[in-house]
């Protein structure tokens, strides 16, 4: 469920530790600390988006995009329940 962290001024979408170590990393791999590129799909609007995946104070968020391409796009608030998927 979106916090309002994920919809607001950060600008990010934060995920825990263990669900981006268990869901994301697996099918991402690479380095994290510097960031790298995530090709996300939208299985909703069927179209594709880049966002930038990185560790960030023990925690993983996705960046680079995630306001623009997803929350005003498809106008997610606080409360909303989303899926992604990383593409490889």
């Amino acid at each position: 469920m979106l916090t309002w962290s994920d919809t607001g001024r950060m600008r990010r979408l934060l995920l825990g530790k263990k669900l981006a170590e268990d869901f994301v990393l697996s099918v991402l791999g690479g380095n994290v600390e510097i960031g790298m590129r995530a090709e996300i799909w939208d299985i909703d609007t069927k179209s594709m988006h880049v966002l930038k995946f990185k560790r960030l104070s023990g925690s993983y968020v996705f960046t680079d995009g995630w306001v623009d391409e997803f929350v005003n796009r498809r106008s997610l608030k606080q409360g909303d329940k989303i899926g992604i998927w990383p593409i490889l």
